[in-house]
């Protein structure tokens, strides 16, 4: 029971994981290319490096993670809040009229971040007895 319990869950966090590695390094190795993809105004790309590095280890670590999640619960619960956090402060920015960018580079991580969320916590929740 617990394997295929944990499915939806240890799925959710290796798609997640791979896009966070993806898309962090992405910001981590190519600043100069995601600004001129997205038409942003031009910034330092410190602002883009820090995010990317830490999208690359919290993508590894859920990569990892999707291995074997019992007794993990708080970095599952780390993995939703991260998340959904993520894609509701992109969100409130573009609402707000913030963003500088192509609406297709502030749209893509919006979706992909509520989405991974609800996939994360439907996971936790269906997981809760071993997590």
């Amino acid at each position: 029971m617990g394997n295929e319990v944990n499915s939806l869950l240890k799925w959710a966090l290796k798609i997640y994981g791979v896009i966070g590695v993806i898309y962090g390094a992405v910001f981590l190795l190519f600043p100069a290319g995601y600004i001129a993809f997205s038409g942003a105004d031009p910034i330092a790309y410190v602002y883009l490096r820090w995010p990317g590095g830490t999208l690359v280890a919290f993508g590894l670590g859920c990569i990892m993670l999707s291995k074997n999640p019992a007794r993990q619960g708080l970095f599952v619960t780390t993995a939703g809040m991260y998340s959904s956090l993520l894609g509701l402060a992109i969100l409130y920015s573009l609402l707000a009229g913030e963003y500088t960018a192509n609406l297709r580079s502030v749209i893509i991580p919006i979706v992909i971040n509520l989405v991974a969320a609800a996939f994360i916590w439907i996971g936790r929740s269906q997981s809760k007895e071993v997590l």
